[in-house]
């Protein structure tokens, strides 16, 4: 068997992949799984050109360095072949747009005062991790959050006046403003997700649409993409003698 990544082929035989898998679930719904595989590369002299110990020595670095090359270009396919060219394990490249993170290398700490390290052998360990999207995200919410703020309960407003003898409570009008404020924030997976901003509660002239206010994030870079799309509204109400009942918005 034999070990690819991108048009760079390993040594035959010289290769051993371990790999695991472990979902990422916002919210516990899981959105993407993320793969690693690590990877050990043994290479011998049979792998090397050279005849003498310099040139033997010469041809376990070039190997060294072109391995090293080969796996510092990200998002290539990583692949395990048969010898008979069947190709029987992958990470595949992620294309942009979708919500992940392609195959991308992390070199391990590799011996090299070993005195069989570039004489009788060349030992190189690394690993690879691959982000997928496991759903279609182009209007999957990573999180939803509302929050649904009421004040007054319509009573007269009470005014303290403070006399030369004596102080008297005074109601100078029969009713007081009522006001809510109703704010939230949507975080879409690979969209702003503008779908997901809820309506006003309430309408009419309960409605103070001129404080109306939307807030747009940028967002954030993952591997091939953006991701973490945020978006928050905020509107708020007010009316005279009548208090607001009502709930926010729950999870969409």
């Amino acid at each position: 068997m034999y070990f690819q990544y991108g048009g760079y082929r390993f040594p035959n035989d010289s290769t051993k992949v371990e790999r695991s898998a472990v979902a990422i679930a916002p919210a516990g719904i899981p959105l993407w799984e993320q793969h690693t595989w690590n990877v050990t590369c043994v290479a011998v002299q049979d792998d090397v050109n050279g005849s003498t110990a310099e040139q033997i020595a010469a041809g376990y670095a070039a190997l060294d360095s072109a391995i090293r090359a080969a796996m510092s270009r990200r998002n290539q396919r990583a692949s395990v072949f048969t010898d008979g060219g069947i190709e029987v394990m992958a990470l595949p490249p992620v294309p942009a747009g979708v919500g992940g993170s392609g195959p991308t290398t992390t070199f391990k700490s590799n011996p090299v005062g070993d005195g069989t390290e570039f004489a009788g052998m060349r030992t190189i360990s690394f690993t690879i991790t691959a982000t997928y999207p496991v759903v279609d995200l182009s209007r999957t919410l990573v999180s939803f959050s509302e929050t649904l703020q009421l004040r007054g309960s319509g009573a007269p407003p009470k005014r303290i006046r403070i006399g030369m003898r004596a102080s008297a409570l005074q109601y100078p009008r029969v009713a007081s403003v009522c006001t809510a404020v109703q704010s939230g924030t949507a975080v879409g997976a690979i969209s702003r997700p503008m779908w997901a901003v809820p309506k006003p509660l309430w309408t009419g002239t309960d409605h103070d649409s001129d404080q109306d206010v939307i807030t747009q994030a940028s967002g954030q870079r993952q591997g091939e993409g953006l991701t973490n799309f945020a978006v928050s509204w905020s509107y708020s109400f007010s009316r005279p003698g009548k208090p607001f009942v009502g709930v926010p918005h729950e999870f969409l």
